[in-house]
């Protein structure tokens, strides 16, 4: 019949004229089909605010959201939409996981604010944010927004933020560690997240260790890529001054432990020779 309720809704972007904005970062990995392409964990995050209704008012969820796996890295629930929760759920994210290259979110005054951004800054990540009116530049943490909504929220009809809060917090749970998406080969966000997480820093360190033996090898067999002779030798001396003290620990301890196998082969004897000469005599 077409028929629903009105009523006013919540709105969780309202931006501040005074605040600096920043472009949207995230063209350039846009495909031929104009959808953004992220190919690896901690590449970029997305953070955003949505309103939760309870029977008596509303909640405001902040979250953020690793783009390429879609696990969940921080959330909070709070009765008021200020600063305080975007930083506060920014900083948690930072504490457990490597830092973004890049964090976007919308133009509200809560991502645009000082403590927000100077957050950022401290911790070298570019800053994007969506398009004014384009709620689909961050279009993966929207994607999220719908389904918590339609599939723990909605359903349950929280009375208040203690009952909400709870039934988020196992929803995220399940989220993260259970629920397979098709878009990640139907995998968990964690299963991607962790494994993308580790094979990246295995191929940092292998990069680092690859250019260290080329710049020895570059030494020894390439005129073009000579490295000083005092950072050779610095290098080299330190790897045999490390080898001469291990072995030098391992003859030392060897040493001491053939001079107590002598003590007590030569107190065995002793005893075994007092016994004998009582025996005899």
């Amino acid at each position: 019949m077409g028929i629903k309720a009105i009523y006013p809704k919540v709105k969780t972007t309202k931006a501040n004229k005074e605040h600096n904005k920043y472009p949207y970062l995230l063209n350039e990995f846009k495909n031929n089909k104009g959808q953004v392409e992220i190919t690896a964990p901690n590449q970029v995050w997305s953070s955003d605010i949505t309103y939760i209704r309870l029977e008596n008012g509303y909640a405001y969820l902040a979250a953020i959201i690793d783009w390429h796996t879609k696990k969940i890295l921080s959330w909070k629930l709070s009765n008021t939409m200020d600063v305080n929760l975007t930083t506060s759920v920014l900083k948690t994210a930072l504490e457990l996981y490597p830092k973004p290259e890049i964090f976007n979110s919308d133009q509200g005054s809560q991502y645009t604010a000082k403590e927000h951004i100077e957050i950022l800054k401290q911790n070298n990540i570019s800053i994007s944010m969506d398009a004014k009116g384009r709620s689909i530049d961050n279009i993966v943490i929207e994607r999220f927004w719908r389904t918590i909504k339609y599939e723990e929220i909605y359903p349950s009809s929280y009375k208040n933020i203690k009952e909400a809060r709870k039934g988020i917090e196992e929803y995220i749970k399940i989220y993260n560690n259970e629920r397979l998406h098709s878009a990640l080969d139907y995998k968990t966000p964690d299963e991607v997240y962790y494994k993308g997480a580790n094979d990246k820093s295995y191929n940092e360190k292998k990069v680092s260790l690859d250019e260290k033996l080329d710049g020895i090898k570059g030494f020894i067999t390439n005129g073009d890529r000579i490295v000083s002779f005092p950072t050779v030798f610095l290098y080299l001396s330190t790897l045999f001054s490390n080898y001469f003290i291990c072995s030098l620990y391992f003859f030392t301890a060897l040493a001491d432990y053939f001079a107590t196998f002598l003590l007590t082969l030569f107190y065995y004897f002793c005893v075994l020779f007092i016994v004998a000469r009582s025996i005899l005599a």
